[in-house]
């Protein structure tokens, strides 16, 4: 009997890695998609090392035939698809609207939500002959609240919870469950570059932009990759057979400030 088989988008570092981890050691086979392939292999030899079955893939999620021909080398590779993970992103530089270019706002929704799209459009055609599967999408918070300099990423992921509650209502008849977590910041090298991006654009020193992301959060810390990583374990497990269109929130706390 195959493997179930999990493709995560942006698998070469943070969440994406984390997952592939977790996922691979419930013995799932892991395909990790990701723009960086030197990353994604590096995670890919690791799983392999532990006894996982994995795939790298140099993918940029926003090309249409790229995105095509990865999910047919899945499933030439493994022969199904249970669960996808759309896990690419952006670190978008900051600008306010008034400053921003268009080029910035065309790569962050390329990225983040046409990338989400073509990958979930390909996936659903994978799993609807098998009647089942699930798509988790990873969101943020930052999609349900203005987000200063960053105008473009909360626009982007908005639009991923909404494609998120269509997506489910749509595949929801055909056995297809479809649910989005929305992290807040996270742990790790791509909130670093944040917070020093935010420091430069607001004229702030380092240590006050990471204290005012830290205490914003009830629990007065930064969600870490692992939080995330098993509300999606969850979400593709049986346990949650019953839930579909969601946008759960693992954020310490931060949207109740």
């Amino acid at each position: 009997m195959r493997k179930p088989t999990a493709v995560i988008t942006g698998g070469a570092q943070g969440i994406g890695r984390v997952t592939a981890g977790v996922l691979a050691r419930d013995g799932y086979a892991v395909a990790l998609l990701d723009l960086r392939p030197d990353g994604a292999a590096a995670v890919a030899a690791e799983l392999c090392a532990a006894g996982a079955a994995t795939l790298a893939l140099q993918v940029d999620v926003s090309n249409e035939l790229a995105v095509t021909t990865a999910f047919d080398r899945v499933i030439a590779e493994f022969g199904r698809l249970d669960l996808l993970v759309n896990g690419a992103a952006w670190v978008d530089p900051p600008f306010e609207v008034v400053d921003m270019p268009l080029q910035v706002w065309e790569r962050t929704f390329s990225v983040a939500l046409t990338g989400t799209f073509l990958c979930s459009r390909q996936a659903l055609r994978c799993m609807l002959p098998a009647g089942s599967g699930s798509i988790v999408n990873i969101s943020s918070v930052a999609g349900k609240m203005p987000y200063r300099f960053r105008a473009a990423y909360a626009a982007a992921k908005a639009g991923v919870q909404s494609l998120t509650r269509t997506l489910a209502l749509e595949a929801g008849p055909h056995g297809i469950r479809v649910n989005a977590v929305c992290p807040g910041p996270v742990e790790g090298p791509r909130i670093e570059t944040v917070f020093e991006q935010r420091a430069s654009a607001a004229d702030m020193p380092y240590a006050a932009v990471r204290e005012e992301f830290e205490r914003g959060a009830a629990l007065r810390q930064l969600t870490r990759p692992e939080d995330v990583a098993e509300l999606i374990r969850f979400l593709a497990s049986p346990a949650a057979a019953r839930i579909t269109g969601q946008l759960i929130d693992v954020d310490a706390g931060y949207l109740l400030k």
